[in-house]
């Protein structure tokens, strides 16, 4: 197993999973962000939970908090956490192969830190929030190293054009890992950048993993840094 299939496994409770294997999990965090909060309020009160489950992995972030009287009631009445966005980055504590879900593409750049972020629909969100669990089907990994010193500026704008113009939608619902010498001359924020735009790729999980994909992947992809040119920016 990988580094994503042994997070998952550890998660599900199980000694290994398989590419194609559905499992259950309990996510280490939950994050509720953007406008997608409303509708995962909306369908937790449809489907008439009594409480969530996990309100002190669960988490509230979004702009104007307190602008909302709807948020701020689920959060009191529910014990949810909220975070102003510029709180985020204490989530980014100790998430090595932990599971933290969401339903917005930015939960992509906690990937960044070593966590397994799992984007999830509404409506899988509102019933993790009440069950605790959530489903899904082990993806095909994808190991992609990115090896050489990265010259000039808008280096992560580079990677992520190679990146588009190399996959374009072949990593539609693959595990991706990118591990590689050269992510180690990116700072914290181009990484979380990079991690993001994994799932603007359509990958279902994106991690950064300098060492290696640590396992078995179904594919390998080696890139060299001088391939990797051009100004423009994604």
């Amino acid at each position: 197993m990988n580094i994503i299939e042994k997070g998952l496994a550890i998660k599900a409770q199980q000694d290994h999973v398989f590419p194609g294997e559905r499992i259950s999990l309990v996510p280490d965090i939950l994050l509720l962000s953007g406008n997608s909060i409303f509708s995962i309020i909306e369908e937790f009160y449809e489907l008439n939970f009594s409480k969530v489950l996990q309100p002190s992995a669960t988490f509230i972030s979004q702009n104007r908090l307190d602008d909302s009287v709807e948020i701020n009631t689920f959060s009191e009445k529910y014990g949810v956490v909220l975070l102003e966005p510029e709180e985020e980055h204490h989530l980014n504590l100790s998430l090595r192969e932990k599971v933290i879900t969401g339903v917005e593409g930015k939960i992509g750049a906690f990937g960044a830190f070593g966590a397994i972020p799992l984007k999830v629909s509404p409506a899988a969100m509102a019933k993790c929030l009440g069950v605790g669990t959530i489903e899904l089907t082990i993806p095909e990994t994808i190991y992609i190293e990115l090896n050489g010193e990265l010259n000039g500026s808008q280096k992560v704008e580079r990677i992520c054009n190679y990146l588009y113009d190399y996959f374009h939608d072949s990593l539609i619902g693959y595990g991706v890992i990118l591990g590689g010498e050269a992510l180690n001359q990116l700072n914290v924020e181009e990484k979380r950048r990079l991690t993001t735009f994994l799932y603007e790729l359509g990958g279902a999980i994106g991690v950064l993993s300098p060492s290696g994909p640590l396992g078995q992947v179904e594919s390998v992809v080696k890139i060299k840094t001088h391939q990797i040119s051009g100004t423009y920016i994604v």
